[in-house]
């Protein structure tokens, strides 16, 4: 099945705006090649399928990082924007895994998985009304975005639910793999899926289910 040009176009555009916000322009010129009929290079190690775009603060990095992935596989795939589901973590958006500590049995994530799964949220409710109007690129606008109104209230939300939890959002990583409630330096840990369900304020619910 031929994908629809426009479609095609917005994948492409979204493609080169998100390698042109990050640091690295290594590969940025065989995006905009892609205009005109181009194609992206293959490979294993240090290739372009061994990269990935970053980006300087933890809300970008997890939100255009998992956007570069969901666009690359649609593109890749010469998917439509509908199957998003199919073939991306998007579908996981009701399940959030939070990192336990085996030395106090508190419980603790790193803000970038904390955004992930907004971001996984988000991309599920409202990549394909973007891409399927043909303004796939909108959706790198903050304001339309994560610093949109339902994130906003999704993720106060989602930090009242941690609250009750017990649940601190914390970078692990750059405190040293310190344990944010018992001070424990590299404890051992487990992994527990939260499970969020229902699709409005009223019904949702947050459960666990510990590993």
């Amino acid at each position: 099945m031929m994908l629809n040009p426009e479609i095609r176009r917005g994948y492409i555009e979204t493609l080169i705006k998100l390698v042109e916000l990050n640091s690295d322009h290594e590969w940025l010129q065989y995006f905009i090649n892609l205009r005109t009929g181009g194609s992206l290079p293959g490979g294993g190690a240090g290739s372009l399928n061994d990269w990935g775009p970053s980006y300087s603060e933890t809300k970008t990095d997890a939100w255009y990082g998992q956007l570069y992935d969901i666009i690359r596989i649609l593109f890749d795939n010469n998917a439509m924007p509908d199957q998003v589901d199919q073939l991306t973590k998007t579908d996981d958006k009701n399940q959030i895994r939070v990192i336990r500590c085996l030395s106090c049995d508190q419980s603790y994530q790193h803000p970038g998985i904390f955004e992930e799964h907004l971001a996984a949220k988000y991309y599920h409710d409202n990549l394909v009304f973007f891409a399927k109007g043909h303004r796939l690129t909108d959706i790198l606008k903050p304001e339309l975005s994560f610093n949109s109104k339902p994130v906003l209230e999704y993720r106060k939300w989602l930090l009242e639910q941690y609250a009750m939890h017990h649940i601190t959002v914390y970078d692990f990583v750059f405190a040293g793999y310190i344990c944010p409630h018992c001070n424990y330096v590299d404890p051992e840990t487990k992994h527990d899926i939260y499970y969020i369900e229902g699709t409005n304020a009223d019904g949702i619910k947050f459960r666990i289910e510990r590993g």
